[in-house]
């Protein structure tokens, strides 16, 4: 890039520089802003599927050593943290083998992609590769209060759903019951009591492991662990189902809607020991 010949031109620039840098922070931008547009998402759906699948897998749920990065996984990770610390990460480690080995613009687009898919909302402009802009967006796990997005979600944000109010169907249970036998009996036991290794997945011990954290937790955890020896080799459906059994070996009512397979809603669904 050419130099300014001119001080006045340097003078300037730097204003504009400070000026733009404060404010990216007075505006405090959020990933609930749009930050992306539905056309970036569809190429790095593209280039994840090329670069980060064989890993992360299509679902994203990781192979049990490669991270999920959607969902619980994905908040815990970057909550409170900037786009730009994402992307500098990204840039840094991915793909395994040849880091920096894609153009920033792929990169940009991979990470419109993993904000779509954790159910972040597309806008009208996409999300530049300027690092000191994506620094000033920050991840947040829920919409800030008062947003448009916070006030569509009605009943995570008033009355707090949990598993005491009917999640799952008992005929998923039953596919479920089906899985855990064929998955998870051997070493969990039949009557979920654990053999001594394997914990225990009812009473005392799932209320110890589970309460006050959600669904999404759950799956997971499941999905990044188990079966053992090959994690992450069932469907999310068949996750969601064994889910289900668990719940209702656990005393948990079952309702007239299927537990589904989304993230967003898994994570707002809380694990109350007792009832509301």
């Amino acid at each position: 890039m050419t130099k300014p010949q001119s001080w006045t031109i340097a003078v300037l620039l730097a204003i504009l520089t400070m000026s733009a840098s404060t404010n990216a922070q007075d505006g405090a931008g959020s990933v609930w802003d749009g930050v992306f547009t539905d056309e970036q998402a569809t190429r790095g759906e593209i280039t994840y599927e090329q670069e980060c699948a064989t890993c992360h897998l299509a679902d994203l749920l990781g192979d049990g050593i490669a991270p999920a990065l959607t969902g619980a996984a994905f908040d815990f990770r970057w909550s409170d943290l900037s786009v730009g610390d994402m992307f500098v990460a990204i840039r840094a480690t991915m793909p395994q083998g040849a880091p920096a080995s894609l153009s920033p613009q792929g990169y940009a687009d991979i990470v419109s992609y993993l904000l779509k898919r954790n159910d972040l909302p597309a806008g009208n402009s996409e999300l530049p590769t300027d690092e000191d802009t994506l620094s000033a967006i920050i991840i947040h796990g829920d919409p800030p209060t008062g947003s448009g997005e916070a006030e569509g979600t009605g009943i995570a944000q008033g009355g707090e759903p949990s598993v005491w109010d009917g999640v799952f169907t008992t005929e998923q249970a039953t596919r479920g019951e089906i899985a855990y036998e064929q998955e998870c009996a051997t070493c969990h036991l039949a009557d979920l009591l654990g053999d001594g290794i394997a914990p225990a997945l009812t009473g005392a011990a799932f209320d110890f492991r589970w309460s006050d954290l959600s669904i999404g937790d759950l799956f997971a955890s499941l999905r990044a662990t188990m079966p053992q020896g090959a994690p992450a080799s069932l469907s999310p459906q068949g996750y969601i189902d064994i889910i289900s059994y668990l719940l209702t070996k656990n005393d948990f009512p079952a309702g007239d809607m299927e537990l589904p397979a989304s993230d967003e809603v898994l994570n707002s669904i809380m694990i109350k020991s007792e009832q509301p």
